[in-house]
């Protein structure tokens, strides 16, 4: 091979790598975060989440499994739906809720969207290293689409 053709072929190798690390910062890597596996009781202005935000529930479980039949991606992951006693409250087979996170952003999403309507938590971790804290919304397929915005925080509690 000669020289002129080994300049070339090293050229077009780092015009490719550059692009990749580009277009991996347009798609962040939502990799799994294993520290934050594990059972939380939610709250929504320093009270435990309730009915008012559609098809959520006060205590969630947060699983390392890939959501089956996620459209979405496969950084969304099984979020369990727990009662206030930490009671299992669907079916597993029967669950449309999941949880992610952006590794870029620390950002960990909580979805009690059923593909219609749901409320979704954006969180972040806060002060203390079991508690996440950020917003909750209602989003509706219908009406004025976003509602009932809230300050909400997931703080961790032992699973059953």
């Amino acid at each position: 091979m000669s020289r002129h053709t080994s300049e070339v072929l090293a050229t077009v190798l780092l015009l490719t790598l550059g692009c990749a690390e580009e277009q991996d910062l347009q798609n962040p890597y939502h990799g799994l975060r294993a520290e934050l596996v594990g059972c939380y009781a939610l709250f929504v202005a320093g009270r435990p989440l309730d009915s008012t935000y559609y098809g959520s529930s006060p205590q969630v479980g947060l699983d390392s499994l890939p959501l089956r039949g996620n459209l979405k991606s496969a950084a969304y992951r099984v979020l369990r739906r727990l009662d206030a006693r930490g009671r299992q409250v669907d079916a597993p087979e029967k669950t449309f809720t999941s949880w992610a996170v952006d590794s870029l952003t620390g950002t960990v999403e909580l979805s009690f969207h059923n593909g219609f309507s749901g409320a979704v938590l954006t969180l972040r971790p806060a002060g203390h290293r079991d508690t996440l804290e950020g917003r909750i919304v209602n989003n509706w397929d219908f009406g004025p689409g976003v509602s009932d915005r809230a300050k909400a925080r997931a703080v961790r509690v032992p699973c059953p």
